[in-house]
């Protein structure tokens, strides 16, 4: 891990390390973290749920229907 960081910190360089950076990349790691844990114990218990995809995949999607510039759209084309 510390091999995967100090590459992107190298490459990268200050857009990677500053509190900007430290940020962004951490959003994304907490996200994955938040469906890995429950996942992993599932698997650890001996059980597998294959739906995790779906779920995580989900959010998105219902954000960007519920967005002004979607519901707008969808205004219009009902009339």
């Amino acid at each position: 891990m510390i091999a995967v960081f100090v590459f992107f910190a190298v490459i990268a360089g200050d857009a990677f390390i500053s509190l900007a950076g430290f940020s962004s990349w951490l959003n994304v790691a907490a996200e994955v973290g938040v469906v890995a844990l429950p996942v992993g114990l599932l698997m650890i218990a001996g059980e597998l749920d294959l739906s995790i995809g779906a779920a995580q995949s989900s959010p998105p999607r219902r954000d960007a229907w519920q967005s002004p510039r979607v519901i707008a759209a969808h205004q219009r084309r009902l009339g």
